[in-house]
């Protein structure tokens, strides 16, 4: 099934897709989407051929295919392969984007909560409680801003990453600037998305209108909520179960 989605694309460069298929919402001219970027390169860190996640890899990072449209967690991702085949020098070459592409979601930042907000959809993740709740019942595809583990954990993830490429570069001043940056998220989700009646994490609530309340919890559980532990941001696991 994996294979069927790498496509040639020329110069001997590879990209992974979502779909088999164009669909309208993918990104020219290779039916990219970044919203499961992430997803291909967690598994496609396994192949011994180096060419197709190196590939799409620099597609994303140094060809505008991560274009955020959705939130993601690529840097990471980046990473956890290096961890895999050792290619320093690759990684490396990727880090220049990698911080631009970080700082360009500050569009999505709260500063009075320091964590970040998105709107169910371009976080891959539609018709959540939020995004239902917000509109009254009457949609949940689109709307319901919120403050979500998800989105928050990509983020911890990728500056973590960073963090730790910068001082394989030897750049201690930007490895240290996102370790600060990741350390601030992951005492922000902790401490602000953790919902001690819900015994999980959840989202908090970005908008305020007449069916919903500016920073309330979401009244349910998701899945959303088991996505700190992927990243192994939560201090320790037991200190959130009782």
């Amino acid at each position: 099934m994996y294979k069927a989605h790498i496509r040639y694309v020329g110069d001997n460069s590879y990209v992974i897709t979502e779909f088999i298929n164009h669909v309208p919402w993918d990104r020219e001219p290779f039916c990219t989407i970044n919203a499961a970027s992430m997803h291909h390169i967690y598994e496609g860190r396994w192949l011994k051929d180096n060419r197709y996640i190196d590939g799409y890899i620099e597609n994303l990072y140094l060809h505008g295919g991560n274009n955020r449209r959705y939130s993601e967690s690529v840097a990471d991702a980046t990473y956890a392969r290096y961890l895999v085949n050792g290619d320093a020098t690759f990684v490396i070459k990727q880090l220049d984007s990698m911080k631009y592409i970080y700082n360009q979601w500050y569009d999505h930042w709260d500063a009075s909560k320091n964590l970040y907000y998105i709107p169910a959809m371009p976080d891959a993740t539609e018709y959540t409680i939020a995004s239902i709740d917000a509109s009254g019942g009457k949609d949940g595809f689109e709307g319901g801003e919120a403050f979500r583990p998800t989105f928050n954990s990509y983020m911890y993830g990728n500056a973590m990453a960073i963090s730790h490429i910068a001082a394989m570069k030897g750049d201690k001043a930007a490895s240290n600037e996102f370790l600060e940056k990741a350390v601030t998220l992951k005492s922000n989700v902790e401490n602000n998305l953790w919902n001690d009646s819900l015994q999980h994490f959840a989202d908090r609530f970005k908008v305020n209108n007449q069916y919903v309340r500016y920073w309330d919890f979401i009244r349910g559980r998701e899945l959303a909520g088991m996505i700190p532990w992927y990243f192994n941001l939560p201090t320790q696991a037991q200190i959130f179960i009782q």
